[in-house]
């Protein structure tokens, strides 16, 4: 109980740190290691509890975050670090995990929009729309052409998009605490075989 409420505290200090100085584009695939070196430890239990707990701590902190910074944190990291822990603890194949945790990123941003728009009581999906007819408008003005795709057509290419970033994000992000969470003593399942040469110089015995 009290080394899951100290990463707790670790994460919520991380987090806030990196909100005040604009840092979590160089932080962002650090943020989740508390939560996940819990999971790790005790499963994945603790991992949501500590995620839990993290919450609770910058929802106690109100200023300087505010009630969008604290969603941010949950619905954008929180989840994912707990899902990522919770596969990596399990010794889930990493196709699975990248896969579960693509999902999860892809579902908290998803959520993250829903809940904005309600909060700020604007429809953000239609904005962003918007503005993407807007700028296909300037694209065929620019090349002389003229029509659009249909709405259909322009949601599936975001989905696409977006899922393709997902995937790449959590595909890094499981290389990275693979090196990390192996140099601390954890067990991590072996990635792509020729990541492993890359990485780790070494050969993957199937």
């Amino acid at each position: 109980l009290v080394e899951t409420a100290m990463l707790a505290a670790v994460g919520g200090v991380v987090y806030v740190v990196a909100t005040i100085l604009k840092l979590q584009s160089y932080l962002g695939y650090f943020q989740p290691m508390p939560i996940v070196v819990s999971a790790m430890r005790w499963g994945p239990a603790a991992g949501r509890k500590t995620m839990t707990a993290t919450c609770f701590l910058l929802l106690g902190e109100n200023f300087p975050l505010s009630t969008e910074d604290i969603l941010t944190f949950l619905l954008n990291q929180g989840l994912l670090a707990a899902t990522l822990g919770a596969s990596w603890s399990l010794g889930m194949h990493w196709a699975l995990s990248v896969a579960a945790g693509a999902l999860v990123r892809v579902g908290g941003m998803m959520a993250y929009v829903l809940v904005s728009s309600w909060i700020m009581n604007e429809n953000l999906f239609s904005i962003l729309m918007t503005n993407i007819y807007s700028l296909l408008d300037q694209m065929n003005a620019f090349i002389g052409a003229s029509g659009a795709p249909p709405p259909t057509v322009v949601i599936v290419v975001l989905a696409s998009l977006l899922i393709v970033n997902a995937v790449l994000y959590i595909f890094l992000m499981h290389v990275l605490y693979t090196v990390l969470l192996r140099s601390m003593g954890y067990t991590m399942s072996s990635l792509p075989a020729s990541v492993e040469r890359a990485v780790f110089k070494r050969t993957v015995v199937q």
